[in-house]
């Protein structure tokens, strides 16, 4: 359960950097961060697993809003929020949030630059696989 909650607390780091794009874009959208959150608190014993999967299941429900306003860098910021709180309920999605969190950043400023930058930043803190890539996951685009 140690690394299951370390893996977490990364996981809420990759996403809450990809929030901020969200809030730029969609202020009135507060799920995502009620969901990191929710994850939070479940790291310290505070709530249980159930309520992170609930969370993780509101914020997704953000994303349809995102993308009929048109702002993909937001909707990849909520998947990342997603994804980052599912890993209390389903571990393997642990690498998840990670594609989703660079997208958002990439897709919100000078795009591959920001992008590149942010999976360093992401590497230099142990979220990317040995081989540099993060998920098999494909990053969905919305353009």
């Amino acid at each position: 359960m140690r690394a299951i909650k370390a893996t977490s607390r990364s996981t809420a780091r990759c996403a809450e950097r990809a929030l901020p794009v969200l809030e730029d874009r969609r202020p009135n959208v507060d799920r995502p961060r009620a969901t990191i959150e929710s994850l939070r608190a479940w790291e310290r014993d505070e709530t249980p697993m159930n309520d992170c999967r609930t969370a993780a299941i509101e914020a997704h429900a953000a994303a349809p809003d995102a993308i009929e306003a048109g702002v993909p860098d937001a909707v990849e910021a909520v998947r990342a929020a997603h994804q980052a709180a599912a890993v209390a309920d389903m571990f393997e999605r642990s690498r998840h949030e990670v594609p989703y969190a660079a997208e958002a950043i990439k897709l919100s400023g000078t795009g591959d630059a920001d992008r590149k930058a942010e999976r360093k930043w992401q590497g230099e803190r142990g979220r990317l696989g040995v081989s540099g890539v993060a998920s098999p996951l494909v990053v969905r685009s919305h353009r």
